[in-house]
């Protein structure tokens, strides 16, 4: 019985190009995850720009209305003012919660996405 030894090295290329084939789409899925996960923290890193600049906003508003209530001298017109800064606040929280819950969760994306895939 004879082995005809050209179809034994064309499979065994075959082999060394398939395991090539898979690294190299390891590899590719590989780079992929790395850049979702820079453009989660580049989204992460934008939406906290926003919420800083809302902050910034509120604080300047809280501000006026402080003066605001320094300034007056009649006691009902102050009192008015400050229901209307309680509300202020009262706004604030629940907008810096909910920026906060959101900041938190695409971080969390960030991180998910940097997790290792198995090499197939």
């Amino acid at each position: 019985m004879s082995v005809n030894t050209k179809y034994i090295m064309l499979f065994e290329q075959f082999i060394i190009e398939k395991d090539a084939i898979d690294a190299t789409e390891y590899q590719l899925q590989k780079a992929k995850r790395r850049a979702q996960k820079y453009a989660d923290k580049a989204g992460a890193a934008n939406y906290d720009i926003k919420f800083k600049e809302d902050k910034l906003e509120f604080e300047k508003k809280k501000d006026a209305i402080q003066r605001e209530i320094d300034s007056k001298t009649d006691p009902v017109a102050k009192a008015l003012s400050k229901e209307k800064l309680k509300a202020l606040e009262a706004a604030w929280k629940q907008t810096k919660q909910k920026y906060k819950d959101r900041i938190t969760k695409l971080k969390g994306a960030a991180k998910f996405t940097s997790g290792r895939a198995e090499m197939p």
